[in-house]
């Protein structure tokens, strides 16, 4: 198989686990305390990574230099998700809950260009309204529950630390289009 064709098998493989992952943790958490069920995510993950590693070769070495933001990470865009994905999921569909998330590289293209003063073109800009116009009218009828509000405020949470991660490391950031699929093509940050 070519490089073109595994990689869009790679994409469409981690997009189909992605999108299962919002009905596994809706299911879970009917079940499991929200933050106990991030611990079990957290744990599997740390016994099955060294296992990858070893299979492929990788080292799990950290750069001292790295430890600051291996360690902010770890405590806002990991710790702070999880708490409000699992809760939010709790009190939302898993469709809107996966509708929230997927908003977040809009949401950090648009912050990097107020927050870093990183110019983008007037086709991002339309993108990031339809959106946001999509995201509006999924969301809008169901702001009158109290509990729903309360999933979107969970939601948001979930985002916030991710987009704030990205743009607070500019040494470790990714390009626009390597980090918003959705923006590939018509963002030109480089």
């Amino acid at each position: 198989m070519d490089k073109r064709r595994l990689a869009t098998f790679y994409g469409l493989t981690v997009a189909l686990l992605w999108g299962l992952s919002f009905l596994s943790i809706k299911v879970a958490v009917a079940v499991v305390p929200p933050m106990s069920m991030a611990v079990i995510r957290f744990v599997i993950a740390c016994a099955v990574l060294p296992i990858l590693a070893l299979i492929t070769g990788e080292s799990l070495k950290v750069a001292p230099r790295d430890l600051p933001v291996l360690i902010g990470g770890g405590l806002t865009g990991v710790t702070l998700y999880f708490l409000g994905e699992n809760n939010g999921v709790a009190l939302l569909t898993a469709s809107e809950s996966s509708l929230i998330i997927g908003s977040i590289p809009v949401l950090t293209v648009l912050a990097e260009e107020i927050f870093l003063k990183n110019r983008v073109g007037a086709r991002v800009h339309i993108g990031a309204f339809i959106s946001f116009l999509g995201v509006a009218l999924i969301v809008a009828p169901s702001l009158g529950s109290q509990v729903q509000r309360l999933g979107y405020l969970y939601m948001g949470m979930a985002a916030r630390p991710l987009g704030g991660l990205q743009l607070s490391h500019p040494r470790h950031r990714l390009p626009v289009t390597a980090r918003s699929p959705s923006f590939s093509g018509s963002a030109s940050s480089e």
